[in-house]
């Protein structure tokens, strides 16, 4: 999957794997998380990061499997200081991420049922940029939207 460098425009390989002991106290004193990540070691964790530089993390999420409710919750999901904002280095951080969820989702037969709660300000950006829909407290995606969430940014096809 290819993240986009927002200065020249150029595609970026990444990479996203489970984070290893070592990687939380990386977090921790890097600066760029707001998030103890630390509390999270409960769940599966995973981390972004591009594909030649894959000591220097992206972006983080914890995800939880509800196999009963056939979904895939996210139960947090950050992006390094450095790419959030307009002032972002690297584009697509989050959105890959979220792919990612959604192909866990799908490769345990849950049809990209992925589901998260996010910050009051945050609804109406996963809305529009991701296709999630609200769900009482939750928000969710699945199915072909998932399958559109997927196709964007883990193989760069545009919608």
């Amino acid at each position: 999957m290819k993240l986009r460098d927002t200065t020249s425009g150029d595609l970026l390989e990444s990479t996203i794997n489970r984070i290893i002991e070592s990687d939380y106290e990386r977090v921790a004193n890097s600066g760029e998380y707001v998030f103890d990540w630390k509390l999270e070691r409960y769940a599966d964790v995973y981390k972004i990061s591009l594909f030649l530089s894959e000591n220097e993390i992206l972006g983080l999420m914890s995800i939880d499997d509800y196999p009963d409710e056939t979904r895939i919750n996210v139960n947090l999901i950050e992006v390094g200081n450095a790419n959030r904002g307009r002032g972002k280095a690297i584009d697509g951080i989050a959105g890959c991420l979220l792919a990612f969820a959604a192909k866990i989702s799908f490769s345990l037969n849950y049809n990209g049922f992925v589901t998260l709660e996010p910050k009051a300000e945050l609804v109406d950006h996963y809305r529009s940029k991701y296709g999630f829909e609200e769900l009482s407290y939750l928000m969710f995606i699945e199915g072909k939207k998932s399958s559109a969430l997927i196709n964007k940014y883990m193989n760069n096809e545009e919608e």
